[in-house]
């Protein structure tokens, strides 16, 4: 048995470059797959199953280039096969992942059985399960799984055992299956002002599971918006609501933590709202619009023209921001909290840990 014997006694220092972890990599390379746009992954290890995943991408039709520091530059939007099989496939442990990938974007995917593992073959049960109770039809035949979900759907999966690949692999399959966003819009107001529910969730897992968890769920829910659009402004869009979305549902958190009760429940919501209401408005001014005027060259007159649609008499973003966004947001937060308050007795043994 191959090990490792060091000598000590001599003190340690320098420096180190901590690669990135590879069970990440292996899952968010194939997830590039859905974005359909250029993405740039940075600090990958450098393996041979990342060698081979890269490979299988650029057979695929992806374009894909390295920077001089190691990083990965991929754009997919050249993908036009949806069979990935072969050799390399089957030599990759974690080749399953291009499964949920492929039938995410494309409703349709074949790909080689996963192999490359000292303990023998890895069982793909699981993911079989998942992905057909997201409504795919799968059969394993010669070597291939081969799936098509003509009308996907969402579902409660329930795994037999724990399996974070196949838990992963169910995610990405589930991304196109995901009810988007639920949104209402104002009849009084212009068409890109809208209200969301979407910080109901990162609530509740703060009020759950803790503050750091609620944080955790947000910045879940803003990637996967990021992955949906499609878009690059989205970025700059869901970065905003993200530390938002992370303030809301941290204040409650914390607030909750202390004294768990329908009551601090109440006022954790509400304290959380108009943290996000106040945060709003720095973080709009000093973040949001610079790198929209930065990055995308968007006048800074045409944000503005965008306010005065609603108020004609604004002159300055910090006005627009403080008469608008302030209130709007506000709603906004305390809209998610009477819809936690709704659900929260019914809801309160899981929020307290009872059976």
């Amino acid at each position: 048995m191959a090990y490792y014997r060091i000598n000590g006694g001599n003190r340690l220092e320098g420096a180190v470059t901590i690669s990135g972890a590879k069970n990440a990599a292996l899952a968010i390379i194939p997830a590039v797959i859905l974005s359909g746009e250029s993405c740039l992954l940075e600090n990958l290890p450098e393996i041979e199953d990342v060698r081979i995943v890269e490979e299988i991408l650029t057979s695929m039709g992806a374009d894909i280039s390295r920077t001089p520091d190691g990083s990965m530059r991929i754009d997919p939007s050249g993908i036009s096969t949806f069979s990935v099989t072969g050799e390399m496939v089957s030599s990759m442990r974690a080749s399953y992942y291009l499964l949920g990938a492929r039938l995410g974007r494309d409703k349709k995917a074949e790909i080689a059985l996963p192999g490359g593992c000292a303990i023998g073959q890895r069982p793909i049960d699981q993911h079989i399960k998942g992905m057909r109770a997201l409504g795919a039809e799968i059969v394993i035949q010669g070597g291939s799984v081969k799936a098509r979900a003509d009308r996907r759907r969402g579902a409660e999966i329930y795994l037999d055992v724990v399996s974070v690949g196949a838990t992963i692999n169910i995610m990405l399959a589930a991304v196109a299956a995901v009810l988007q966003f639920v949104e209402f819009s104002i009849p009084i107001m212009p068409a890109f002002v809208k209200l969301d529910i979407s910080d109901l969730p990162a609530l509740l897992g703060a009020f759950a599971l803790g503050p750091v968890y609620g944080v955790v769920i947000s910045f879940m829910k803003n990637l996967l918006h990021i992955v949906v659009k499609g878009t690059s402004t989205a970025c700059v869009g869901e970065l905003c609501n993200f530390m938002l979305g992370a303030v809301f549902s941290a204040v409650a958190g914390v607030i909750y933590k202390h004294h768990k009760s329908r009551k601090t429940a109440i006022l954790g919501a509400v304290a959380g709202a108009a943290a996000m209401a106040v945060f709003s408005v720095p973080s709009n001014y000093f973040i949001t619009y610079p790198a929209y005027v930065e990055f995308y060259h968007m006048p800074l007159e045409a944000i503005l023209g965008m306010y005065q649609a609603i108020l004609p008499s604004a002159d300055s973003l910090m006005k627009c921001l403080v008469i608008f966004n302030l209130p709007f947001t506000l709603v906004k937060g305390l809209l998610d909290a009477v819809l936690c308050m709704v659900i929260y007795k019914p809801l309160s043994p899981i929020l307290h840990g009872r059976k």
